[in-house]
C-alpha cells in the first residue's frame, strides 16, 4: 500500500499536556482522537496513555513533527487519513 505526506506541522507537548500544533492550541475534547490516530488503544484512557508514554520516551516538553499521511486504496480497504507523531 502507497502513502503520501499530506503535510508535516510542528507539535508541542507541554508539563502541563497541553498540545499545540503549529502553535495553536488543541482542544482538551480533540486529544481521545489525537491519541486514537496515534495508535493507542487503551479504551478508558488513550490521551493519559499517550502522554505517560511521552513523557517516559521523550521527556516533557516534547517538540516534534505531526506528520500527515494520506493512504491510497490498491486493491485494499482503504483507511483514510493516518496521522503519525515523530
Amino acid at each position: 500500500m502507497e502513502s503520501d505526506c499530506n503535510a508535516v506541522d510542528d507539535i508541542l507537548i507541554d508539563k502541563k499536556g497541553d498540545v499545540y500544533i503549529n502553535g495553536r492550541l488543541m482542544h482538551e475534547s480533540a486529544k481521545e482522537s489525537f491519541a486514537h490516530a496515534d495508535g493507542f488503544r487503551h479504551p478508558d484512557f488513550l490521551w493519559e496513555q499517550m502522554l505517560k508514554f511521552f513523557q517516559t520516551v521523550h521527556g516533557l516538553p516534547f517538540r516534534g513533527q505531526l506528520v500527515k499521511w494520506q493512504s491510497h486504496n490498491h486493491g485494499f480497504k482503504s483507511n483514510g487519513d493516518k496521522d503519525v507523531v515523530l
